[in-house]
């Protein structure tokens, strides 16, 4: 639910609805017994939608930095290198979002982006 989704772009799995993230969190919940949800997203009000869940007993948790700044059809490295976004708050955001991520026990992903696959490879070297 990033910024590739709002650009048209033929190599990438489309982009997925946060419903079908939550089917696949909810699995892995009953599985593996998970209680707590890290969720690094572009898009500001997926923490907000899914902390709506009713009958849910995952806690849903993010980084606390301001995502609005990460509401554009454009992608982020565009903007920073027009000058509308501070590439070192856009940067410190994802750095602590990915070693977020990487810290982990589960990873639900679409891996149709480098940041999740990332991710995982930072996962599978520790």
């Amino acid at each position: 639910r990033g910024d590739a989704c709002a650009a048209s772009v033929g190599y990438r799995t489309p982009c997925q609805p946060l419903e079908a993230y939550l089917v696949e969190i909810e699995k892995m919940a009953a599985r593996y017994g998970a209680t707590q949800v890290f969720v690094a997203s572009d898009d500001g009000e997926a923490l907000a939608e899914l902390g709506k869940v009713s009958g849910s007993s995952l806690r849903f948790m993010s980084t606390p930095h301001d995502r609005s700044m990460l509401q554009s059809n454009w992608y982020v490295e565009e903007r920073i290198k027009r000058g509308l976004l501070d590439a070192s708050v856009a940067g410190e955001s994802a750095v602590m979002d990915l070693w977020l991520l990487a810290s982990c026990d589960y990873l639900i992903g679409t891996f149709s982006s480098h940041f999740s696959a990332l991710a995982l490879e930072l996962m599978a070297a520790d």
